[in-house]
């Protein structure tokens, strides 16, 4: 995490962090993580935070699933396809995620259902997709009412739909 901090600071963003954390679980263990807050200068797009937990992704996975935390969803196997985020210059988002986070830009697209020319940036675990409003629609709304900010999850697994759902504020489509 200080190299994680490091990094981004060295690409002008303001850290804050690792700030350690802890609880006793109800079995009486303790958990342990790190977390790093980042934050541009020029304001936009809230930035991902990072958490490290004090055990390894393969070994918490097995904990979790052991105690029935998490389990197969009722739907199949689920992933994350995208998360869709409001922005109002795209280009310029675009790149800085880029420059920031090493993500890799596709060609921007006409969404039509959205009202947005649209630009996925690649990313582990499902891709970044920065959306700028064309015309009136979802993508304009959220701009006007909570300004830039993500708007839409999106699911994709061998039991999905095209379903829609609002929750809190946002839109989430299996």
């Amino acid at each position: 995490m200080a190299g994680l901090a490091s990094q981004m600071q060295s690409k002008g963003l303001t850290v804050t962090g690792p700030v350690l954390g802890s609880r006793t679980r109800a079995d009486g263990s303790i958990i342990h993580w790190q977390m790093l807050f980042v934050e541009s200068e020029r304001g936009g797009l809230p930035l991902p935070f990072f958490i490290q937990w004090g055990e390894g992704d393969d070994e918490r996975r097995r904990d979790l699933t052991e105690r029935r935390i998490i389990a197969q969803h009722p739907a199949g196997s689920l992933r994350i396809e995208y998360v869709a985020c409001a922005v109002q210059k795209l280009e310029e988002t675009a790149a800085r995620w880029q420059e920031w986070f090493g993500l890799v830009p596709g060609e921007p697209y006409t969404d039509s259902e959205l009202q947005a020319v649209c630009q996925a940036l690649a990313c582990d675990g499902g891709d970044v997709l920065l959306c700028s409003p064309l015309g009136e629609g979802v993508v304009a709304r959220t701009l006007d009412e909570r300004g830039e900010r993500p708007f839409l999850v999106r699911f994709s697994g061998k039991a999905c739909s095209s379903a829609r759902h609002f929750v809190l504020g946002s839109f989430y489509q299996l």
